[in-house]
């Protein structure tokens, strides 16, 4: 698998950690996330806003909500010069930003793998294709001996 972070390719490899007094641990690459846009139905019939945005620039009237992932590497993405926005409720949460977004109070930036199912059913709409790179990525963790065996390596492949 290769993907790209800041324009620079990017091939993820097992790796080994290693803390003071702790064993080694394999550590081998699942999963890369990406940061995307996911909307509430429920804000196209909110009384202060007339319609879905339509494209990234309309955003810029809409209310962001905010969690602990900045908005400024999407909003960069986009080529969107807003600022990160401030004020209101900070969701630590990411359940909690994600019912406030379906209870239609804003625009949540949130990864797509937490939101399938929300999508799936309806609840959310994914605005835009637009993705940018995250921070974060899932690896599987296992003592060296185990990461051979059939279990370790079916669930890494």
């Amino acid at each position: 698998m290769v993907f790209r972070a800041n324009g620079n390719r990017i091939t993820p490899q097992p790796f080994y950690s290693h803390r003071s007094g702790a064993p080694a641990l394999a550590c081998h690459f699942i999963l890369v996330q990406h940061q995307n846009t996911a909307l509430a139905l429920g804000l196209e019939r909110h009384p202060a806003v007339a319609g879905l945005p339509a494209a990234p620039g309309d955003l810029a009237q809409a209310t962001l909500l905010r969690s602990l992932a900045p908005w400024q590497p999407w909003l960069a993405a986009a080529g969107l010069p807003l600022a990160e926005p401030a004020g209101g409720v900070l969701y630590e949460d990411l359940s909690m930003l994600i019912r406030s977004a379906i209870d239609g109070d804003g625009v949540a930036l949130v990864r797509h793998a937490i939101v399938l199912q929300e999508l799936a059913e309806g609840r959310l709409v994914r605005l835009f294709d637009l993705v940018a790179p995250s921070k974060d990525a899932y690896y599987l963790v296992s003592p060296p001996a185990a990461a051979g065996r059939e279990p370790v390596v079916a669930f890494s492949a």
